[in-house]
Order: C-alpha cells, then structure tokens, then sequence
C-alpha cells in the first residue's frame, strides 16, 4: 500500500492493520476479520483502492484462498 501510495503521490501516514481470529465450535479456525487504518490526507476514492490493493497482498491471498499446507 505505501508503494502505490507514494508512486501516486497520495499523502499516506501510518498504516495500522488489526487481525481478529474466529474459531468454530470445534476450535477451528473459521474466519479472520480484518480492520485497516490509514491516516493522511486521503480521499475516500483513495482510501478504497488502497484497501483494495491491501487485498492483492500475497499473504493475503494464501490465507483467503484456504491453499492446504503439506508436510514434507
């Protein structure tokens, strides 16, 4: 996010990303809620797409694809 937001000259101030764990009734984990906060003088047209590219993450994607990890 502060890539792109540099390279758009968008005035991008601290970024604080906050992760809840949801587990099922089992204990497994079922769903992860994620709050991003982004400080600086940005439109809300701004805030969107860095939102937006916050999901294009690598991590990101693993984690919200459910990709199996194998032992080896």
């Amino acid at each position: 996010m502060r890539m792109y937001a540099q390279r758009k000259g968008w005035d991008l101030g601290q970024v604080e990303i906050t992760l809840d764990r949801e587990k099922n009734s089992k204990g497994v984990l079922s769903e992860i809620k994620m709050h991003i906060e982004l400080d600086g003088k940005l439109n809300e047209e701004e805030r969107n797409r860095l939102k937006e590219i916050a999901s294009r993450c690598p991590t990101h994607k693993v984690l919200s694809t459910g990709v199996p990890i194998v032992e080896v």
